[in-house]
């Protein structure tokens, strides 16, 4: 998907890793057992000296499946060197959240076709966090809250938004498995090989250099990449910024051009008189 997000009256923005995610289907399989007897044949019974004989059961073990609807999501993923870069981060997240809402509109949905909006989520990985809060995972969506009276919660009616923030810190220990993986994975201090050996070992991860060995090549060199596609975002901002300036003052260059043209005007009219 494009990184570039354009939305009329809003500014552009920039998206790092943007992507759309295509859930699979899912089968909801619910087995009734329904054993349905005549009631003269619940038992055995002796009528008039005969054996009435039980009928056999009606049709039971009955397998319904439901399929459920694909569902799709969309995604970004920002990567950030610095924790604090001037903002709160899960800020910043909630707003591309939502720009990736605002843009399905005419996309993914039209009019007043709500229901349709896909699910988005907005990952930031801060990498090299503070001690004190590294190695942390915080989610934040939005949830209903009952003030008063009984309404049915819908889930899929409101969990159309959400936001995750990572924070790593490989200097401190962590439990989460995860957390380790990703510091493993994004560590400044260890080279391919080590990381290579340790997703290996640890993680039971198959680095065969034809797939997932290349990736983690590339991978090595991701706080460059952020680093680079931060001079590469400020470059754009700036010549973004550049265009406006100069479209300013060609501007207020013809305004007052515009403003001459009228005085000499006014003035042709008074020697006229």
């Amino acid at each position: 998907m494009a990184n570039e997000s354009k939305v009329h009256g809003e500014r552009v923005i920039y998206y790092d890793i943007h992507f759309s995610v295509q859930l699979p289907k899912k089968r909801r399989e619910t087995q009734k057992t329904a054993k349905v007897q005549d009631p003269r044949t619940s038992r055995s019974a002796k009528t008039s000296g005969k054996n009435i004989t039980a009928t056999p059961e009606q049709p039971g073990n009955i397998l319904e499946k439901e399929e459920m609807k694909q569902k799709r999501l969309l995604a970004d993923i920002e990567p950030q060197k610095s924790f604090y870069p001037g903002y709160k981060i899960e800020t910043r997240g909630i707003y591309y959240s939502a720009r990736m809402i605002s843009s399905q509109l005419t996309t993914v949905f039209e009019d007043s076709d709500y229901d349709s909006i896909m699910k988005t989520i907005s990952i930031f990985i801060c990498m090299n966090a503070p001690k004190k809060i590294g190695n942390a995972i915080v989610r934040y969506s939005l949830t209903p809250t009952h003030v008063y009276g009984s309404y049915p919660d819908q889930v899929s009616a409101y969990d159309k938004i959400c936001t995750i923030v990572i924070t790593l810190n490989e200097s401190v220990a962590t439990e989460n498995v995860f957390l380790q993986m990703m510091n493993t994975l994004l560590s400044k201090t260890k080279s391919y090989e080590e990381k290579k050996e340790e997703l290996e070992d640890k993680f039971h991860i198959p680095m065969s250099r034809d797939t997932i060995g290349e990736e983690l090549r590339s991978m090595c060199n991701l706080s460059d990449l952020v680093e680079e596609q931060g001079i590469q975002k400020g470059i754009r901002i700036g010549r973004r910024r550049e265009r406006k300036r100069a479209d300013a003052a060609e501007q207020r260059a013809l305004r007052a051009e515009q403003e001459v043209e009228r005085l000499k005007k006014e003035l042709q009219l008074l020697k006229a008189t």
